[in-house]
């Protein structure tokens, strides 16, 4: 079966095996969630890339030094959060030539098409930027988007102040785009050092058309966390190869999310 499948599939059909993927999660979309008002949580997921061949150069995208390697396979996913369970709403395949706000309208679309009703979108850091926050800024979605910690004179690090959490406004400036100014949430924390004393720690959140209790923000925005562990459990049945074609991944990535979706529908029944 593998032999008759390397032969078939090519880079070519990354677009099918997307299309039929993700008409398949919906598929299996179970219709009582199309009722209640649900969480979203938009994500990026990134898996090494070793090889050198010519043929990837186009699916390959560029990323932060992990696992030895800064080339990656990239894929954004859109989640449904419900009962402590993460459903796979769509899964894309990001070319290192898709730009974000091209992704972000991409998995809106495809939350619109399921008709679920949206109460809160929760985004994961990578989507913190002026090309994503200027459409979302003029939508009436309720949004909770993770800042990164960056600069040391005028980034968003000189917000981490004080001995307690609050609200404020913070401005984004960009070299090819116009600013502009959200409101974000300051969260103070606390983590466990090694020698067992404990460390302050910072957690800046850009909330839009929501203002939720400044202690109940991290709460909030840690139901997301749930989606890494869909990962590792995606790891788990995923098919282990060494080719380097894009379209060969990209398949057995969507074979074990929808895995884990019947999974998850089995344990509902």
């Amino acid at each position: 079966i593998r032999l008759i499948l390397r032969t078939c599939i090519t880079n070519q059909q990354i677009e099918a095996i997307e299309t039929a993927v993700n008409l398949a999660l919906r598929a299996c979309l179970p219709a009582r969630l199309h009722r209640p008002k649900l969480e979203i949580a938009f994500d990026l997921h990134d898996e090494p890339y070793y090889g050198h061949a010519a043929s990837e150069t186009a699916f390959i995208c560029r990323g932060a030094l992990r696992a030895g390697t800064t080339y990656f396979y990239r894929c954004a996913t859109a989640y449904i959060l419900s009962q402590g369970v993460r459903i796979t709403l769509a899964i894309r395949f990001v070319r290192h030539t898709d730009t974000l706000p091209a992704v972000v309208s991409w998995l809106w679309q495809q939350v619109t098409q399921h008709q679920v009703c949206v109460r809160r979108l929760l985004m994961d850091k990578g989507f913190c930027s002026i090309a994503i926050l200027t459409p979302l800024s003029q939508t009436g979605v309720p949004v909770i988007l993770a800042t990164p910690l960056r600069g040391k004179v005028n980034g968003t690090r000189t917000l981490c102040q004080g001995r307690s959490s609050y609200r404020t406004h913070y401005t984004f400036t960009g070299r090819k785009q116009a600013a502009i100014t959200v409101p974000v949430t300051v969260v103070r924390t606390y983590k466990r050092r090694r020698n067992g004393k404990r460390k302050a720690d910072w957690l800046v959140y850009v909330t839009l058309h929501c203002r939720p209790d400044v202690y109940a923000i991290r709460h909030l925005y840690r139901r997301r966390f749930g989606i890494e562990a869909s990962y590792r459990l995606m790891e788990r049945v995923r098919i282990r190869t060494s080719s380097p074609c894009s379209a060969w991944r990209f398949l057995f990535m969507g074979l074990a999310v929808l895995l884990l979706l019947a999974w998850n529908l089995l344990q509902w029944l």
